[in-house]
């Protein structure tokens, strides 16, 4: 199973986005229709580090750039997993759900979010959850701990490798952040990172 999974993760992801952080970052083509669609187009709109841009006015990355460079992160873990030999049995259905997860994290981010998080505001990982309903619930459930996993342990699996000690959220936002306030701090070896990472039960 797994090497099919490898091969549909090597074979049908072909349509390339350039990213200055990761270079190609290459999506299937449900993917690529999905980051056309206007609710991720929005988060063009939506600076990484909001008013950081006044200090480092190189600061303009934004959610979306963000949320590509965690998909790509989030597949590059995918494939050290699946050729590690405690690699949990994974389904094809359930790596499609996790990069579209990856993908979508952010996509009920709103302006400025951290600045408010003293404001009785909803968790964008909750408003995002409830975005993507309408795609595969699975990937929602991934996303939002608050939705029922229905004791799925491929969700339980995935939510501890999207949200995690070193997960590919933190990954790609040191490393963006470093990049593009052009400061020297905060960037990660991500290569050694990955090519390191074993899973467990209970994720990495």
């Amino acid at each position: 199973m797994n090497k099919q999974i490898l091969s549909h993760l090597q074979h049908d992801y072909t349509e390339p986005v350039r990213d200055p952080l990761w270079k190609h970052i290459y999506l299937s083509r449900p993917l690529e229709k999905l980051i056309q669609q206007p609710v991720f187009l929005r988060l063009g709109r939506i600076k990484q580090l909001g008013p950081a841009r006044l200090v480092y006015p190189g600061a303009t990355h934004t959610r979306l750039s963000h949320s590509l460079g965690v998909y790509y992160l989030a597949k590059e873990l995918l494939m050290t997993i699946l050729t590690s030999m405690s690699c949990p049995v994974l389904t094809r259905e359930g790596v499609r759900a996790f990069l579209c997860a990856a993908l979508l994290h952010d996509i009920g981010h709103y302006p400025h979010a951290h600045s408010f998080d003293e404001l009785p505001l909803e968790d964008h990982e909750i408003l995002s959850g409830r975005i993507i309903l309408s795609e595969p619930g699975r990937a929602a459930a991934i996303i939002d701990h608050n939705l029922p996993a229905d004791n799925d342990p491929e969700v339980l699996f995935f939510r501890n490798i999207l949200s995690g000690v070193m997960d590919p959220d933190k990954l790609d936002y040191l490393n963006r952040d470093a990049y593009f306030c052009g400061v020297p701090y905060g960037i990660q070896d991500t290569d050694f990172v990955i090519s390191q990472i074993r899973p467990t039960l209970n994720g990495l």
